[in-house]
């Protein structure tokens, strides 16, 4: 089939990346600054030189950077009561024979690579992509998603992320959202690590650092999320018109669409922590059940104009007057 470049999307992967290169200038540009200023400041008081100030302190902050990590690497967590069962690797089931061959259909339509296929056994109902190439791309589909959808719907759904490699658009998202995973898990941290050292009676210099950490956090993820709404609402609507030229049946992802919208709104918050495994800005509905550290991070999560996805209301409109526009097409055939 033959298979239009989206404009839209193009220009809006290119003012994200635009804006990817200038945050990531911005960040040494910043710490270079304020190092120097309070170089300055410091060599004002004590009598010394900014050169001395500078190297001193980047050798000190090496060394306690070097042992911050041998700290967090090889400390004993049976001391130090810390668990690391949120950085377990997901787990893997088999991808039924009828998910193969959709994806082998859909890829012989596009005329690209067929990407690998990952079924991972997870609660959340849902599917994304990663990688960085249509040559590398995987396609992830969880449990809950094929127990979810009919065949046509989850053949709506391959096409949808179909799309996404189609478009490349997957890798700019990745970039993007480097800023709000740093964010989440610099939040983490602070909270699983503040509670404990408040416990022990740490010193007050520690609650500065934790309080520079939430302040980092807020930053990075109010920047993650700015770069992410200029982009990912748009790929999911462009992915949804991909999908439509590729199965010519709006209607079933329409009905994929409202299953896994109720499916996820309906989840408890307790019964989502597959959801940390899962990128939201990825995935093919929002991550509306989004865990308690992540709603936190964001700050503001529940804002429209920082929303990673366009509303079900608004995608049901779309598919819509596609169905429309088949209608008219074969009633004038």
């Amino acid at each position: 089939m033959t298979w239009k470049p989206d404009r839209g999307l193009q220009v809006r992967m290119v003012a994200t990346m635009g804006l990817i290169v200038c945050f990531a200038v911005a960040i040494p540009v910043t710490v270079w600054f304020i190092a120097t200023q309070t170089a300055r400041f410091v060599a004002l008081f004590t009598g010394t030189t900014m050169t001395v100030v500078l190297v001193m302190g980047g050798l000190a902050g090496g060394l306690s950077a070097l042992g911050f990590y041998c700290i967090e690497r090889y400390a004993n967590s049976d001391l130090t009561d810390y668990s690391d069962d949120e950085d377990a690797d997901p787990v893997v089931a088999d991808v039924p024979a009828n998910v193969e061959s959709r994806a082998t259909k859909i890829a012989s339509q596009l005329s690209v690579p067929r990407p690998d296929i990952e079924c991972r056994s997870s609660n959340v109902p849902t599917a994304y992509t990663t990688g960085y190439s249509p040559e590398s791309a995987t396609i992830v589909v969880t449990t809950a998603l094929l127990d979810a959808l009919s065949p046509d719907e989850l053949e709506a759904v391959l096409a949808h992320e179909f799309a996404h490699v189609r478009h490349r658009d997957f890798l700019v998202v990745t970039l993007a959202s480097v800023p709000l995973r740093i964010a989440l898990r610099v939040r983490r941290y602070a909270d699983k690590h503040w509670a404990l050292d408040a416990e022990r009676g740490a010193h007050p210099l520690v609650g500065l650092f934790f309080a520079a950490s939430f302040a980092l956090s807020a930053a990075f993820s109010f920047v993650g999320r700015l770069l992410l709404a200029l982009l990912s609402r748009y790929r999911e609507l462009a992915a949804d018109r991909g999908a439509v030229r590729i199965t010519g049946n709006p209607g079933s992802l329409a009905s994929a669409l409202r299953t896994l919208y109720d499916a996820t709104a309906a989840r408890p918050p307790t019964d989502m922590r597959d959801a940390y495994d899962i990128p939201p800005e990825r995935a093919i509905v929002p991550l509306s059940i989004a865990t308690d550290a992540e709603a936190a991070a964001s700050g503001s999560a529940d804002s429209p104009w920082l929303a990673t996805h366009p509303p079900l209301e608004t995608r049901l409109e779309r598919l819509h007057a596609a169905a429309d526009g088949f209608e008219a097409g074969r009633s004038e055939n």
